[in-house]
């Protein structure tokens, strides 16, 4: 047997508890002959992401190749900025923040937008 989980309050709530019921007695449903309720989320400036991934990776991308020129050319010592490019994507990956999109929000760039 199933169980399913619904937590929602609003005009429609009362609708949903009876199809629940209509469900679980195994009754003919009276939903069949009218339009199921309509639920359209809404979405706050938090869910919403602030920048579009790609840039992120764009910019990640070119610094670490940015960083492995100047490594080369100019000084070992820039091979470091490789590495903390390289840590900032993985812990980002696990923990969803990122520092880059910090900045690009606040200085609102390539369509960034900041979550205050």
């Amino acid at each position: 047997m199933k169980t399913l989980l619904i937590v929602y309050s609003g005009p429609d709530a009362r609708v949903i508890e009876q199809l629940l019921d209509e469900h679980q007695t195994g009754a003919t449903p009276r939903s069949a002959r009218r339009a199921a309720p309509s639920f359209q989320p809404t979405l706050s400036s938090e869910d919403l992401p602030m920048c579009n991934e790609s840039v992120i990776r764009r910019f990640a991308g070119a610094f670490v190749i940015l960083s492995l020129v100047l490594g080369w050319f100019v000084s070992p010592w820039w091979y470091l900025f490789t590495g903390f490019v390289g840590a900032n994507l993985l812990q980002s990956s696990f923990t969803g923040f990122c520092p880059l999109e910090k900045v690009l929000g606040r200085l609102g760039l390539f369509g960034c937008v900041s979550a205050r």
